[in-house]
């Protein structure tokens, strides 16, 4: 689900960019984009180790058990590509402003 929801941040961000590169709006979505992206990632993390801590406290009631740690790594990867696009925009933006402020 959390992969699903980067892919729709990203599909709105290929929206805009595609307008005007570093216009006020797309770079207001980056910003946005960015903080939700960060905030998959922490809940991505957050949900394996709560579903790892509750198999592990109802480990005296389970017939059987197997231990295994496992990340989704799609959506984690899906969130650290949007983001990493993200603060490129954002610092090719202020490359844009200094340039032209220099002219």
């Amino acid at each position: 689900m959390l992969g699903a929801l980067t892919l729709l941040w990203g599909r709105d961000l290929a929206g805009a960019l595609g307008e005007r590169t570093f216009g006020e709006e797309a770079v207001d979505l980056c910003e946005r984009t960015a903080g939700c992206c960060g905030l998959v990632v922490r809940a991505t993390v957050l949900l394996g180790v709560f579903a790892n801590l509750l198999q592990l406290s109802l480990f005296d009631r389970m017939r059987s058990t197997s231990f295994s740690v496992s990340l989704p790594l799609f959506p984690l990867m899906l969130s650290a590509a949007l983001l990493l696009l993200c603060r490129c925009l954002q610092r090719g933006k202020a490359l844009q402003d200094d340039s032209d402020s220099i002219i």
